[in-house]
């Protein structure tokens, strides 16, 4: 009977042990998986962040270069008006100092 009791008392010693060995390890487990989850998660915000800049840079580029086809007419045709109304105002010019007496 004492023999059954030791036995029993050894076995319920030998389980508690395991199990707080146990416990320790899936501590250790879960505080890994959450230093990896903290690591992922900051990886993973500087290429979102690398990707957004990227994708805004060439929209900017994209955006310049079709700006720049629209505009060079326009500098075109604000050039040529600029340079007949000096043409008008020198022709003007001479035709008051013609008239004068």
């Amino acid at each position: 009977m004492l023999l059954v009791v030791g036995l029993t008392l050894g076995l319920l010693l030998g389980a508690a042990a395991a199990l707080l060995f146990e416990r320790s390890r899936a501590e250790e487990k879960a505080a890994m998986l959450e230093h990896a989850r903290e690591e992922f998660s900051a990886q993973i915000g500087y290429k979102i962040d690398a990707l957004a800049a990227d994708a805004l840079r060439k929209n900017n580029e994209s955006f310049l270069e079709l700006a720049g086809g629209k505009v060079r007419p326009i500098e075109e045709s604000l050039k040529k008006v600029t340079e007949e109304v000096q043409a008008l105002e020198e022709s003007k010019g001479g035709a008051l100092h013609a008239a004068a007496p």
